[in-house]
């Protein structure tokens, strides 16, 4: 990843270090590698990301693969393609990836957004645990609350607190010891399931029997009413009110579109240009704008001096959240037209770009995946925006200095 994202770098540098009570460290590059400690908030985007050595601090990474091989503190917050844990973690884990492997202890909550998940035996989670994943495996403990959410969940391990399930299908193998509420369409019960606490249930088939998977005189009661809602609704379903919000919405995207192609057909061509060769790298600084930035803001407001500074930074990423859809769309389609050597005018992509903005929303409606579909392609795209901006605002500076004047040197008498 070169140098590409050194001025906003520079940004984050001076903003993470106005009175704040730790100072933060940001690496860049595509093989980074973690074997000294260090007493900073670390911030990493890369390619392959390796940590070492025990972190004190919170960490904070987006890549392809990232490798937690020692214990971290504090809170950490990981993006990629392939993640592994495998020390212990002191504050909450949030990780967000493809493949998603956990072989350690963590002392905070654990939040999981992945497409593969598998959390190991020897896992113990004492905080709550949040699953939102296509294959869910979890082999560990949890001491808190368990909410687990996605395509075929299994759970050999032990949930001490209340159990919530809404799933396609979900396979009880361990111990449930509070309530449990499982909304799934396919329910299975091995051998080794036991129930301590009430059971309320709904799956497809009907009721089932529970047998001797229920202990110490707990119940099992199918509850109809917890039955998934896996479609969409209607537009015909829709009141006057709604309509009336629909139309305003087509119109005021419409109009978005249309400033944003009219205005900036030159910006959006670059940035397209950038996208090619750069998804991964794009997608990092994507996330780290978009989860470093609020951090940022609360980190402004903490001294008087840094008001304004937080004051304009809220400014600029509200507009950035409100028109993230919108300029995502346009950058697609310009992509697109790239990718496929094609030249259309400008209400050909227009019009395409209101077909991607509401493709994009109805993705949307899609449990768990379509969100994290969503971020991903919006993530990519501010990350080539940024590119783009870094890429200007240097070209900038080297045109400035050719054409500055030559200094003449001083005559000595």
């Amino acid at each position: 990843m070169k140098t590409w994202f050194q001025f906003l770098t520079l940004i984050l540098f001076l903003i993470f270090n106005i009175q704040s009570t730790h100072a933060s460290k940001i690496k860049l590059g595509d093989q980074i590698i973690i074997d000294q400690s260090t007493e900073e908030n670390l911030y990493l985007a890369g390619d392959h990301i390796t940590i070492k050595t025990k972190l004190t601090r919170d960490v904070i990474g987006a890549g392809r693969t990232i490798l937690i091989l020692d214990s971290v503190d504090q809170d950490l917050l990981l993006a990629g393609g392939d993640l592994t844990i495998s020390g212990v973690v002191g504050g909450d884990v949030r990780v967000f990836g493809g493949k998603i492997k956990i072989y350690n202890h963590i002392y905070g909550d654990l939040v999981i957004a992945g497409g593969d998940a598998i959390i190991h035996e020897e896992v113990v989670v004492f905080g709550d645990l949040l699953v939102a994943g296509g294959t869910v495996n979890f082999k560990g403990v949890v001491k808190g609350k368990s909410n687990l959410n996605g395509g075929e969940i299994s759970f050999s391990g032990v949930a001490e607190g209340p159990l919530e399930v809404n799933s396609s299908k979900f396979n009880a193998l361990g111990s449930f010891n509070s309530n449990a509420t499982m909304a799934v369409k396919y329910l299975e019960l091995g051998p080794s399931a036991q129930f301590t606490g009430p059971v309320k249930y709904y799956q497809k088939d009907g009721e089932i029997d529970f047998g001797p998977t229920l202990l110490d005189g707990s119940t099992a009661e199918f509850d109809p009413t917890l039955k998934p809602k896996f479609n969409i609704a209607s537009p015909s379903n829709y009141k006057g009110a709604r309509i009336y919000l629909l139309i305003f919405k087509v119109l005021s995207t419409t109009l978005l579109i249309l400033i944003a192609v009219s205005l900036f057909h030159r910006f959006f061509t670059e940035t397209s240009e950038n996208i090619k060769g750069r998804i991964i790298n794009n997608l990092a600084v994507g996330f780290l704008y978009f989860f470093a930035v609020p951090f940022i803001i609360a980190l402004a407001f903490i001294t008087v001096i840094g008001i304004p500074i937080g004051l304009l930074i809220t400014v600029i990423f509200g507009i950035t959240i409100a028109l993230a859809h919108t300029v995502t769309s346009v950058l697609s389609i310009y992509f697109l037209e790239d990718y496929l050597h094609q030249t259309w005018n400008k209400w050909e992509i227009i019009f395409a770009s209101i077909g991607v903005y509401f493709l994009l929303k109805l993705i949307a409606f899609i449990p768990f995946a379509g969100t994290f579909i969503n971020a991903m392609i919006v993530m990519i795209a501010f990350g080539s925006i940024i590119f783009t901006i870094r890429q200007n605002v240097h070209h900038h500076s080297e045109n400035h200095l050719d054409h500055s004047p030559q200094e003449t040197p001083l005559e000595t008498y």
